[in-house]
């Protein structure tokens, strides 16, 4: 009788030290630790808003700037110069500066392609938030040095028009936090975001 044939034993798995490594799955075949150079980003965003959100920045921090001047001019022409008020208003229209520069730089930036960026998101929301308290303190400091000089100083009307832009450089540039999608932080839009919000609870 002849002898019954040999099974051929099967081949053992690579190991992890085999420098050959394992085979190679193939074209059709994707690793899902690694998505690979060419993913999109799950959560991209628009660069017609990126340059949009910037444009208005770099608006209202010119604004802003032109407010500072105004509030340097103001007291050199008033009854009572520099005063504590006078003071105040300059500081505010300082600071106001500050956050909308830091606004149009955030979003410069991601203009950019800087996507580091969004690690200032939270600093960003922060920014735009004390720039409410900013203007309201500007806001009250200028009516108590127009108060003082009159309608018929030049002071008052120069503290008028630098009040005005106060405002104005706040709604246009500090409430422009980075974000990727939707309105500013105006009043209106956090009303807004916040019924959408209580909808969604109800739901």
């Amino acid at each position: 009788m002849s002898e019954p044939a040999e099974r051929p034993t099967p081949s053992e798995p690579p190991s992890g030290n085999d420098p050959a490594g394992p085979a190679d799955p193939g074209p059709g075949t994707a690793d899902p630790a690694d998505p690979g150079p060419g993913t999109a980003d799950p959560d991209p965003i628009d660069p017609q808003f990126v340059a949009a959100s910037r444009r208005t920045a770099a608006v209202g921090t010119v604004i802003a700037l032109i407010c500072l001047l105004g509030v340097i001019i103001a007291p050199a022409l008033s009854f009572v110069g520099f005063s504590l008020w006078a003071v105040l208003t300059i500081t505010t229209a300082l600071v106001m500066v500050a956050i909308c520069g830091f606004q149009f730089s955030v979003w410069n930036r991601l203009q950019r392609g800087d996507a580091s960026v969004w690690r200032l998101q939270t600093m960003s929301w922060a920014g735009h938030l004390l720039s409410y308290l900013i203007a309201l303190l500007g806001l009250v400091a200028g009516l108590v040095t127009m108060s003082v000089d009159g309608p018929l100083s030049l002071a008052f009307w120069i503290a008028l028009l630098a009040g005005l832009a106060l405002l104005l450089a706040q709604s246009t540039a500090a409430v422009q936090f980075l974000r990727r999608g939707g309105p500013p932080g105006t009043i209106p839009a956090h009303i807004r975001r916040l019924i959408d919000a209580t909808s969604r609870l109800g739901s």
